[in-house]
C-alpha cells in the first residue's frame, strides 16, 4: 500500500528549541515553554540591563521524558526589588529552589530532582519600576539519570523481512520480552501494550488473539527499580488481514441440471490497511518579539507506520497546514524538518510580506492577549506562495499556498521519527500565535 504521511501536532503553549540563546519573555505571567537541552537562557535585556516592570514565567523541559533540566547560573546582578524564583517542576506550584534579589552572585547550578516527576525547571522573574541590573546568564542542559535498557522481543509469528508481523483474523501472536541493564534489572517490571485498547498488561510474555483486521502497534514496556523505562518507541507492528471483496464472483450459467458443470469466475479485491491519526487538537503557541536570536522548534515522535517506511514520492505528503496570527508577515522564517534532518521552508524572511497580516492579530506590542487564527494549507497545488500573494493585501487571506521548497526534499525520510517546525521571528515590534499545525 502506499503510506501517506498524517502527522498530528498538539500545541499547549509550547516551544522546543535547539541550541541558542533564549530570552526571559515578558509574557504577564502567562507560562511559555521550552524543551530543548541546549543553549544560554537569558534576561529579557539581550546585551543591555533587564527593563523595569516584568513579569516573565518561563519552563524548560527535556525533549526525553525521563531527562532532566540543568541550568547553570553564570552571571546573575539583580537590583533590589526585583525577584528571580527557581521551581523544581513544571510550573509555580513545585518546590522552590531558589529565591534571588539585590545580589551580583551567580548561584551556579539548579537541577530537576529525582523526585520531580516531569524533569522541568521553572524560572519566574518580576521587576519593579525602579532600577534595573546587568540581569543573568545561565547554560541549559539536560542529564540522563537512568541506565541503559535493551529490549529483546519474540513473537510467534515471526515477523517478515520488513519487521510486520502478518495474520489472519483470529489468530493469535505470542509475545516473548526480555531486557538487559546496563547497571543492575533488580526489581524491574514488564509489561505489554497489545494494542487493543485495553492499556498495559504485567509480564514479560504474553499472548493475544486478534479478531479484527487493522493495524495494530505494540509496545514493550520495561521499567527498572528506579522509575526508569526503555526508550523505544513502537516494539512489533501486527497486520491483521481485511476482507477481501468478492463482488462479481459469478458462474457462467446462472442454471444447469443434475450432472452438468459449469465454469465459475471468480474476481477478487483485496482492501488495503490504513491508521487513522488523531486529529489536531487546539491549544496556542506565543511567538514573541525576537530580533532573530532564537528559532523556536516544536517536534512530534511519529510512530505510525511500519518500520523502516521512507516517503518514496512528493505526493505522499498531501499538505503542511497550520492555524496562526502574526501582525508582521515580513518578520517570519517557517520551515518543517524530517526525521532525516531535510528542510522544506514554508515561507522565507526577507522575501516579502512587509506589514501584512497573518489572521487577525491584536496589532498592539504590549496587548499579550491572542487574536484570531486563519487556516493556511501549503500544498504542491496551489499557484502562489505567502510571498507572492501578499502584494496588495494588508491580510493574507486563508487557503492554500505553495511552499517555498518542494515536497521532493522529503523524498528518502523515514516516517517515523521526530518532524518539527521552526520558526524565527527576526525583527523587534510584532508578535502572533500559532493555534495548531500538522501535515
Amino acid at each position: 500500500m502506499r503510506h501517506l504521511l498524517t502527522i498530528a501536532i498538539i500545541f499547549i503553549g509550547l516551544f522546543a528549541t535547539g541550541q541558542g540563546i533564549i530570552n526571559m519573555p515578558d509574557n504577564n505571567g502567562v507560562p511559555t515553554r521550552f524543551v530543548t537541552c541546549s543553549g544560554s537562557f537569558n534576561d529579557d535585556g539581550q546585551n543591555g540591563d533587564y527593563g523595569n516592570n516584568i513579569n516573565g514565567y518561563a519552563v524548560f523541559c527535556p525533549g526525553i521524558q525521563t531527562d532532566r533540566m540543568q541550568l547553570n547560573f553564570i552571571q546573575m546582578i539583580i537590583q533590589t526589588g526585583d525577584v528571580l524564583t527557581i521551581y523544581d517542576g513544571d510550573s509555580t506550584a513545585a518546590p522552590q529552589l531558589g529565591t534571588f534579589t539585590n545580589t551580583t552572585t551567580a548561584p551556579g547550578m539548579f537541577q530537576a530532582s529525582a523526585g520531580n516527576p516531569t524533569g522541568c525547571l521553572t524560572v519566574t522573574f518580576t521587576s519593579n519600576g525602579s532600577g534595573t541590573g546587568a540581569g543573568w546568564r545561565a547554560g541549559i542542559s539536560c542529564f540522563d539519570p537512568c541506565q541503559a535498557i535493551s529490549t529483546t522481543i519474540l513473537t510467534t509469528p515471526a515477523p517478515d523481512a520488513d519487521g510486520i508481523v502478518r495474520i489472519c483474523q483470529g489468530d493469535t501472536v505470542n509475545f516473548d520480552g526480555s531486557a538487559t541493564f546496563s547497571v543492575d534489572g533488580t526489581g524491574a517490571t514488564y509489561e505489554w501494550d497489545l494494542g487493543n485498547g485495553g492499556g498495559l498488561n504485567a509480564g514479560a510474555i504474553q499472548s493475544e488473539t486478534y479478531t479484527t483486521s487493522g493495524i495494530y502497534l505494540i509496545d514493550f514496556v520495561v521499567t527498572d527499580a528506579t522509575g526508569c523505562s526503555d526508550r523505544e518507541s513502537r516494539d512489533v507492528v501486527v497486520h491483521v488481514s481485511t476482507d477481501p471483496d468478492f463482488t462479481g464472483t459469478a458462474a457462467v450459467d446462472n442454471t444447469i441440471c443434475y450432472g452438468e458443470s459449469t465454469d465459475i469466475n471468480g474476481n477478487v479485491t483485496p482492501i488495503e490497511f490504513a491508521i487513522t491519526p488523531s486529529p489536531p487538537i487546539t491549544g496556542r503557541t506565543f511567538l514573541p518579539d525576537d530580533n532573530g536570536t532564537t528559532s523556536y522548534q516544536t517536534c512530534v515522535s511519529v510512530d505510525l507506520f511500519p518500520p523502516g517506511a521512507t516517503m518514496t514520492n512528493a505526493s505522499d505528503l498531501i499538505d503542511i497546514f497550520l492555524n496562526m496570527e502574526h501582525s508582521y508577515l515580513g518578520d517570519l522564517d517557517i520551515s518543517v524538518t524530517a526525521p532525516n534532518g531535510a528542510t522544506v521552508s514554508l515561507h522565507t524572511y526577507g522575501s516579502g510580506g512587509g506589514g501584512t497580516f497573518l489572521g487577525v492579530p491584536i496589532d498592539i506590542d504590549t496587548d499579550l492577549n491572542p487574536g484570531t487564527g486563519f487556516d493556511y494549507v501549503f500544498t504542491e497545488s496551489a499557484t502562489q506562495t505567502w510571498a507572492q500573494a501578499q502584494a496588495g493585501v494588508t491580510t493574507l487571506p486563508a487557503g492554500d499556498y505553495l511552499p517555498v521548497d518542494p515536497y521532493s526534499t522529503f523524498v528518502g525520510t523515514p516516517l517515523n521519527g521526530q518532524w518539527c517546525i521552526n520558526i524565527t521571528d527576526n525583527l523587534s515590534s510584532d508578535n502572533g500565535y500559532i493555534f495548531y499545525w500538522g501535515t
